[in-house]
């Protein structure tokens, strides 16, 4: 199951309208950049995430990029082309994953996705501090998120070498695991 699949639901309803409206799209206009003008925000949003539950990275990045220019202030989009970048594995160091993140953050502060995201890619590479933060204020808005707690009990016995904080975040993150 791929990261999409799991981050990204559609109900039936939505999905057979997505599969009819792209279907349509693609008989009359096989280029990403000339099909996707015919479509909503949403409806392009949600070719979008289908391309890259299947794989196509390139097409999905096309798309959400096609959804920003229609709403410059859409966060998902942001968030999601940064899991398409860290996704194709094309993206050395992560810099283009962390640009839309930030991105994502930057024009929805309280965006809980987005700050995880962004946590996790401060953590793998090694910027501690700033992962706490991104963590600290996912928590903050979203309790109860047990892999949260225990990335962010990781970033401090790791990265900044607290014991105390990081065992309260890793026994907060097995009590959420483990119920």
């Amino acid at each position: 199951m791929s990261l999409f699949s799991q981050v990204f639901t559609i109900s039936s309803r939505d999905m057979i309208l997505v599969v009819l409206s792209v279907s349509i799209v693609v008989i009359f206009f096989p280029q990403p950049s000339l099909k996707a003008a015919s479509l909503t925000k949403e409806q392009t949003f949600q070719v979008a995430l289908l391309a890259a539950r299947d794989g196509e990275f390139e097409k999905a990045s096309a798309f959400l990029k096609k959804v920003l220019e229609i709403d410059p202030r859409f966060a998902p989009a942001y968030n999601s082309l940064g899991m398409v970048y860290q996704t194709m594995g094309e993206d050395p160091g992560h810099h283009e994953a962390l640009r839309y993140y930030q991105l994502a953050v930057q024009v929805d502060p309280d965006y809980v996705d987005a700050l995880n995201n962004l946590g996790r890619i401060y953590y793998s590479s090694g910027q501690f501090i700033q992962a706490e933060q991104s963590l600290v204020r996912s928590l903050e808005l979203r309790p109860g998120q047990g892999d949260v707690s225990l990335l962010l009990g990781w970033a401090y016995l790791f990265g900044q070498s607290r014991a105390e904080q990081a065992i309260k975040y890793f026994e907060l993150g097995l009590a959420i695991v483990n119920d």
